[in-house]
């Protein structure tokens, strides 16, 4: 094929009139794009559902530290609120979970002390640790006390 038989620009700059796509292209072309934008959407989805989980870690943290505030000074809440996580960890599924609520529920007993890490690291280095407690049944508790009047 001779290079002179290939079609030139028009005068002016424009080129020649570009072929018409066809119904399957176009449909191709959108399907494409229908898809490129489910996909954006699913990322929008997946980046607010991440923003709603660290809320919600957040109220949850600031929750906890707001009830363990309460409980060191309030010994009415205090008692109120260990009956309660003795409650719900009974309920637990895990094992693993019951003994956490056991291990939560003595701390806030405690009055939700501070930790000494100073101290703590003086009894290490001293050898006087103590063995770690054992983890208590729900079994083992006491019942909890009505909180209300009784539904009989």
């Amino acid at each position: 094929m001779d290079m002179q038989e290939l079609p030139r620009p028009r005068a002016g700059g424009r080129s020649m009139a570009k072929p018409r796509k066809s119904k399957y292209e176009k449909l191709a072309e959108t399907a494409k794009k229908a898809e490129q934008y489910e996909n954006e959407v699913a990322a929008l989805r997946a980046q607010i559902q991440a923003e709603e989980r660290k809320k919600d870690t957040r109220r949850k943290v600031l929750d906890g530290a707001m009830s363990f505030a309460h409980a060191r000074i309030d010994p009415e809440y205090r008692e109120l609120h260990a009956n309660i996580l003795r409650r719900v960890g009974a309920a637990m599924k895990t094992e693993r979970a019951q003994a956490e609520a056991a291990e939560l529920e003595k701390y806030v007993r405690a009055g939700c002390p501070d930790v000494d890490i100073d101290q703590r690291i003086e009894e290490i280095q001293r050898g006087r640790t103590a063995p770690p407690p054992e983890p208590v049944a729900p079994s083992a508790m006491a019942p909890a006390k009505p909180v209300g009047p009784s539904k009989n």
